[in-house]
């Protein structure tokens, strides 16, 4: 166990954070057989509360309310400086009044030089795990004098609960890895040997679940909430995200979207034999690996940049509802990518005297070609200039171009 007892403020902090690590490990192993089977487990926990502490530049209360004071803004309709560099409350966006007042808080340090960070906060949770569990089994197992087999499994989980730009726009992710070992071991003579393996790694990250009472912010809720039009949510609902907003020169309203961000499923199985005689070390093997990568749902909620171009300053354009470039997609969920490798060698460790010995060999690999399980992969002809595709996915891409053609995001 550690705390924060004798750690220092971060240098631009008021107070320093929080910090304590808990940690519990177990461990258990020995004979189940005598000579033959023998085993181990092992488990360790880790609990670690601390606070990070962020900051970040906010519009001042004026500007907020429209007045930018000495800073020039152009009226776009007549490009002409508004009078007194002030915008009507009559053209504030609707959406950008809802979202400054939901989640772009007012500065509350330095307030005295707004071009400072003027805005700091603790996020109540780690920069990185908040808590893990990893468990550890090993079972080896003596079949006869010259066979033995082997068995490894390693999980570990951990959830995140990770700061974003501002408070409210924190993310949460849960991972998963579990590992999968299983080898077996054979000696046919003082000289030949040989090892089988098979092995399987399993990884998955999970984003948008409430962890540690800490539930982030849903992409179709906020559009419904801000009145943001020209978004599709449809199958969206409870899903992680925030349509991002860059506004050039202060922080950026973002949240990575996403519930199921990656599920990764890897097969490795591979053999060797090994041969000495003489002054020689030989070692014949191959391998044979498969990857599986699987992405969920994670949908586009819209981006919308404003840098000025309007009347001269991000934010006056964020007011007006102006962005300089909207952008909105419609990714294709629940996509699965695989690829495959196999190889093949033969080396041999030649001790030409005593104290110089040579290593050489040779390798066979092959890569095969990664593909999608939908067969919505493209590639392009060099000679012809054409994008290709495969033919049974040629009615699934008319729609989806239709579709996108049908809808624009509106601010």
């Amino acid at each position: 166990m550690f705390n924060n007892s004798f750690n220092a403020a971060g240098y631009f902090a008021p107070q320093k954070s929080h910090s304590l690590m808990d940690e519990v490990l177990a461990e258990l192993g020995g004979p189940v057989v005598r000579d033959k089977t023998f085993f181990y487990v092992g488990y360790m926990k880790q609990l670690y509360s601390a606070g990070t502490f962020n900051q970040n530049e906010m519009p001042t209360s004026a500007m907020r309310n429209g007045n930018f004071g000495n800073t020039k803004i152009i009226d776009p309709t007549t490009n002409a400086p508004f009078p007194n560099n002030t915008i009507p409350t009559s053209r504030i966006s609707a959406v950008a009044s809802t979202v400054q007042n939901a989640y772009i808080p007012l500065p509350n340090q330095n307030l005295s030089d707004p071009t400072l960070d003027n805005f700091g906060w603790t996020h109540p949770f780690p920069s990185d795990i908040s808590e893990g569990a990893w468990w550890f089994v090993r079972v080896d197992q003596q079949i006869t004098s010259k066979n033995s087999l082997s068995f490894r499994f390693s999980s570990k989980g951990a959830p995140y609960v990770l700061a974003n730009n501002l408070p409210d726009l924190f993310r949460t992710r849960d991972r998963y890895n579990n590992q999968y070992t299983l080898s077996d071991t054979h000696i046919f003579s003082s000289s030949v040997v040989n090892e089988f393996q098979i092995a399987r790694n399993y990884l998955k990250f999970y984003d948008g679940k409430t962890e540690g009472g800490a539930t982030p912010l849903q992409g179709a809720a906020v559009i419904g909430q801000i009145g943001l039009q020209g978004i599709d949510t449809i199958g969206t609902q409870g899903i992680q995200g925030f349509p991002a907003m860059n506004v050039s020169g202060y922080a950026d309203l973002s949240v990575p979207s996403g519930v199921l961000g990656d599920d990764e499923h890897d097969l490795v199985i591979q053999d060797a034999l090994t041969w000495s005689f003489g002054r020689h070390v030989l070692k014949f093997g191959g391998n044979l690996i498969n990857y599986k990568t699987a992405k969920g749902v994670v949908p586009d909620f819209g981006s919308f940049s404003f840098d000025g171009s309007f009347t001269g300053n991000g934010y006056a354009d964020f007011l007006l509802g102006l962005p300089r470039k909207s952008e909105r997609s419609n990714p294709i969920y629940n996509q699965a990518h695989v690829s495959k490798e196999a190889g093949l060698f033969a080396q041999d460790s030649f001790k030409i005297t005593p104290r110089l010995t040579i290593d050489y060999g040779v390798r066979w690999d092959y890569y095969g070609l990664p593909y999608y399980t939908d067969n919505l992969g493209y590639n392009w002809d060099r000679n012809t200039g054409a994008v290709v595709v495969s033919p049974s996915s040629l009615i699934t891409l008319e729609i989806v171009f239709c579709y996108h053609c049908l809808h624009a995001a509106r601010y």
